[in-house]
C-alpha cells in the first residue's frame, strides 16, 4: 500500500542512516579501512570472512539484478534480439569498470548520473502526484510486502560502499 511504504521506507531509511553512522564512528575510532576490518574487529577471522562473503553475495546479486534491467529493457526496445544477448553484450562493458581503483575517473559520469536521475525524480513526482489524486489506496497490500522489502534493499546497495568511499 502507499502508506506503509511510504512509512515504511522512512522507517528504514533512519534505522539505514543511524547504523551507517555507528559503523562510520566504529571504524573511525578503532582505525579500520574496511568491512572486513570491522568484522575482524568484532568477532574474529571468522567475522572478517562472513562480511565478505555477504558482501561479495550482495554485490554478485545486485550486479545481476541490474544486468537484467538493462537486457530487458533493450529487449523491449528492440525485441528481434533475445535478452541473454544484451546481457552478454554488457559483460564487456563491465569488466573494465572492475580494474577501477578510483571513483575519480567516474567524475563527470557521476554529475551527469545525478542530473538525470533528478530529472527523472521530477517527472516521477509530477506523474504520480496527478494519478494519487484520482485514486483511493489501500494502508498495506499483504500480498506485495515482500516486493517491497526487496525493492528496499535494492534501494539501499549502495551503503556497501559508505567505508570505502570515506576513506
Amino acid at each position: 500500500g502507499l502508506y506503509f511504504g511510504i512509512i515504511g521506507i522512512l522507517i528504514l531509511s533512519f534505522i539505514s542512516c543511524y547504523c551507517v553512522d555507528n559503523l562510520v564512528v566504529c571504524k573511525a575510532s578503532l582505525s579500520l579501512h574496511s568491512y572486513s576490518d570491522v568484522g575482524r574487529s568484532a568477532f574474529g577471522k571468522k567475522g572478517g570472512i562472513f562480511v565478505d562473503v555477504v558482501i561479495l553475495t550482495c554485490q554478485l546479486g545486485f550486479v545481476c539484478a541490474y544486468q537484467m534491467i538493462i537486457g530487458t529493457t533493450l529487449h523491449e526496445l528492440y525485441p528481434a534480439i533475445h535478452t541473454g544477448f544484451y546481457i552478454l553484450m554488457i559483460v564487456p562493458l563491465l569488466i573494465p569498470l572492475t580494474w577501477l581503483r578510483s571513483f575519480k575517473a567516474l567524475e563527470p559520469v557521476s554529475i551527469m548520473t545525478l542530473i538525470v536521475f533528478a530529472v527523472g525524480c521530477t517527472v516521477i513526482f509530477i506523474y504520480g502526484f496527478q494519478v494519487i489524486e484520482s485514486r483511493s489506496y489501500e494502508f498495506i497490500h499483504l500480498d506485495t510486502v515482500p516486493l517491497y522489502f526487496g525493492t528496499i534493499v535494492f534501494a539501499f546497495e549502495g551503503i556497501n560502499l559508505m567505508v570505502p568511499i570515506q576513506d
